[in-house]
């Protein structure tokens, strides 16, 4: 059994992926404990792990310090946010033992403190694996959009965080690279390697392409036996943080009224659901299901582009309109329209008839988006799920170090 130290203070789609994955390292034998933001604290008491909660409103109001509107901003939130996380892991672990390193390869300053502790490190993306080579030309593509007086704030930023930080816990920060990415001595993404980015620039040997995080759990599915599998399913979720768009949800009820298939839509916002009345006869909407289920029998899904949900949809082999909302979503949905297994919308500048005209043109060549679809899910070089994957990589990883 090995003592497991694992940093991970993002949000939901970055907790949801390590949920699976540390309920086997413990079912395994490994002893795991997790830092990680007091919002998901209850959440994560199911993995088994000790659970060692850290303030959200701290972590946020770091983090936040200077906005998130281009990358430079969120990269310099990120490093304030390690005055936050870094003492609060070392000082809550001081006369521990830990074998290795877990981090959110985004949300948790891993890379210094992993130095700082000289430990064994791995580290879970989830959301595309970058290295340094495509992480450079994604900033130099945000630094043409910038003023000169803007990056040049934002490396003075930078320059004093970082040397705040390099100074108090004796470790090195190289770049801005490993501040977003936190490279580890062994990098897992979720992300299935069919749909991963400019694979061209990524050798084979640097990440572990493990795919979806997906676990059956027993669910009701009840409501699921009374749907017309005579004609197609639209399923349709924003997910449960970018959520509150009710003008979407209001374009969607106006724009498959009255097409010939079952609409369930998932609305987790309460005030939005409450907002919303009058449905068509052929809408099921619901503040919750079970995602995983419906995916199996669902015909296309419209989505918000969360990395979590676009894998669960290519996994069932469901082509996907995505309408991003924010963080890496659009990056999700350019990829989308890249390997044509759907397309992408703007909700800023859509209509009713732009969604039904998109929807109905992917049903209506159904077979052929739903073989790239499949194509993609089957360049996995994996038959387990993720988290059988990612777990256990990371136990033969600790055995060896």
């Amino acid at each position: 059994m090995s003592n497991v130290l694992m940093v991970n203070v993002g949000s939901e789609g970055h907790i949801n992926p390590t949920i699976s994955v540390v309920q086997r390292l413990v079912e395994q034998g490994e002893h795991v404990v997790y830092y990680a933001s007091d919002n998901f604290a209850d959440k994560l008491k199911q993995t088994g792990a000790e659970i060692r909660p850290i303030s959200t409103e701290a972590l946020m109001t770091q983090f936040r310090h200077y906005g998130n509107d281009n990358l430079f901003n969120v990269i310099n939130g990120l490093l304030r946010m390690g005055n936050v996380v870094i003492p609060e892991v070392l000082n809550g672990i001081k006369g521990e033992h830990y074998d290795y390193l877990i981090y959110d390869s985004m949300f948790s300053m891993g890379y210094c403190i992993a130095q700082h502790l000289d430990i064994p490190s791995i580290s879970l993306y989830a959301s595309f694996a970058e290295n340094k080579t495509t992480f450079d030309q994604k900033l130099e593509g945000m630094a043409h959009v910038l003023s000169d007086d803007e990056v040049a704030k934002a490396d003075n930023i930078f320059d004093d965080l970082k040397q705040h930080i390099e100074t108090k816990y004796d470790v090195e920060i190289p770049s801005r690279y490993v501040v977003m990415q936190n490279p580890a001595d062994l990098n897992i993404t979720f992300v299935m390697k069919g749909f991963q980015s400019n694979k061209n620039l990524i050798p084979d040997d640097q990440f572990i392409y493990a795919g979806p995080s997906l676990r059956h759990v027993e669910q009701d599915t009840e409501f699921l036996n009374n749907i017309d599998n005579s004609r197609p399913l639209i399923y349709i979720s924003l997910g449960t943080v970018f959520n509150s768009n009710q003008r979407f949800f209001e374009q969607c009820v106006e724009a498959f009224s009255d097409i010939d298939a079952t609409v369930l839509m998932s609305i987790s916002n309460p005030d939005v659901l409450n907002a919303l009345n009058d449905f068509p006869d052929n809408f099921i909407v619901k503040s919750y299901v079970p995602q995983l289920e419906v995916l199996k029998r669902a015909d296309l899904f419209l989505t918000h582009g969360g990395m979590n949900s676009t894998n669960e949809g290519i996994y069932y082999h469901v082509p996907l309109i995505a309408f991003p909302q924010g963080a890496d979503q659009p990056f999700v949905a350019k990829r989308i329209a890249e390997l044509n297994i759907g397309t992408h919308m703007d909700t800023a500048h859509i209509s009713a008839e732009d969604i039904k005209s998109e929807a109905s043109h992917i049903l209506d060549h159904l077979d052929e988006y739903q073989a790239n679809v499949r194509k993609v899910a089957e360049d996995q070089p994996y038959d387990e799920p993720g988290y059988i994957v990612a777990a256990d990589k990371i136990m033969a990883f600790g055995r060896k170090s």
